[in-house]
């Protein structure tokens, strides 16, 4: 089965910066990482082929950012929603429906009121037209993905801090089984607080034996914790089947497909975060970034 939505991180080599920019992220981020700038004139530029494209990010209380956006030569006027909690994953701005085709978006900032408090740039989704698509493109599957295929009780829900605002919860009886193409599969979702038990699932592909992620009582809640890497896998297609195996429910958030070569061994993971959602940050002059 191919997936056509890409995920494409704020630094990520094709996205190019100018002017001054300030990085931050926590946990809850988008391989932890957050792109910010308030700084007049300052841009961040971006081409992809496809038929969509959404910017999302953090909002800090009380940021209210000024831009311009050009798409394709098409400006539109960016005003960021004041509010009084710091909001993540949120979607900042979302394009029209594109030809099939190459497209470039810029952002250009024009003036931010608190120097104290910033929007956040935390990655790209974009609708990708290709059915095999080539040079290591990841994949983005939400947890409502039609393609994901969920059996026996499961819980919907999800909030500020769950990636597109849901996540699937499910306990020992229920299983969710995706079909795919591609060289790796990974798993994220979140942890809640909870006094007693653990939270555990088993991950098997292909019908392998079943790798384990469990972890113990905790006061914090986890957000884009990574329940599970597979290993590189053969060309063609593959199915992974996630099995819960407690009583506390184990909340999954999205999967992330790989179709370029990787060399990560199969794991289990066990938990040692702690919460957090703050952003820290240090200062970048604008360039074009390695990708991570």
């Amino acid at each position: 089965m191919s997936f056509h939505t890409v995920i494409i991180d704020d630094q990520d080599a094709r996205i190019s910066y100018s002017g001054q920019w300030s990085v931050g992220g926590s946990d809850a981020n988008y391989r932890h990482t957050l792109f910010s700038s308030q700084n007049t004139s300052a841009s961040a530029k971006f081409t992809f082929k496809g038929t969509s494209m959404i910017l999302m990010g953090d909002i800090d209380s009380g940021a209210s950012c000024n831009a311009t956006i050009s798409l394709d030569g098409s400006t539109y006027a960016f005003s960021s929603p004041v509010t009084n909690t710091n909001l993540h994953q949120t979607v900042l701005w979302s394009s029209p429906t594109l030809p099939d085709d190459s497209h470039t978006f810029t952002y250009t900032v024009e003036s931010c009121t608190d120097s104290s408090a910033k929007l956040w740039f935390d990655y790209f989704l974009y609708n990708s037209t290709s059915n095999n698509p080539s040079g290591g493109e990841t994949y983005f599957v939400d947890d409502d993905s039609a393609n994901l295929q969920y059996t026996g009780d499961w819980e919907r829900s999800g909030g500020d801090g769950d990636f597109m605002q849901t996540m699937q919860g499910g306990k020992v009886g229920s299983s969710v089984q995706l079909d795919f193409e591609g060289s790796s599969v990974s798993v994220f979702g979140r942890v809640d607080s909870f006094s007693s038990g653990i939270v555990s699932a088993l991950f098997s592909v292909d019908g392998s034996t079943p790798v384990s992620f469990a972890t113990s009582s905790q006061s914090f809640i986890s957000y884009n914790k990574q329940f599970f890497q597979s290993r590189t896998l053969s060309p063609g297609q593959h199915t992974l089947v996630v099995t819960p195996n407690s009583e506390n429910p184990i909340w999954i958030d999205y999967l992330l497909i790989q179709n370029g070569t990787s060399s990560i061994s199969l794991q289990a993971t066990t938990d040692s975060d702690s919460d957090s959602s703050s952003h820290s940050d240090s200062t970048s002059t604008g360039k074009a970034l390695a990708a991570s």
